[in-house]
């Protein structure tokens, strides 16, 4: 439940009403004590489509508020610390060329 949001998110908002073919890659590593999950896509990018969905009137996903709400509680719990790294990948002119999203487990 950490990662479908995720995921969702670059389908739904990212890679589904691309004019080219998306790619969306999903990267679980496990390095010692540490789990690492990448989940990368090339889509129009979390500014963009947070505009089209103001312009479309959609509805207002709850997904990462919720994947926080459950990192805090695991954090919390479990006496980890989760961390999540968002990046908004642009191309060499600036412009959005999809989201990185880095997720640390211990």
């Amino acid at each position: 439940m950490l990662i479908q949001p995720f995921i969702e998110n670059s389908i739904n908002h990212g890679l589904f009403n691309l004019p080219y073919k998306g790619a969306l890659i999903l990267e679980i590593i496990r390095q010692q004590e540490t789990l690492t999950i990448v989940i990368d896509d090339n889509g129009i990018g979390r500014k963009e489509a947070q505009q089209n969905m103001v312009v479309k009137n959609k509805h207002i996903s709850r997904g990462m508020e919720l994947v926080s709400e459950r990192i805090q509680a695991l954090n919390y719990i479990e006496n980890i610390e989760i961390n999540i790294e968002i990046i908004d990948k642009v191309n060499n002119a600036k412009q959005p060329e999809g989201t990185k999203i880095i997720m640390t487990i211990p």
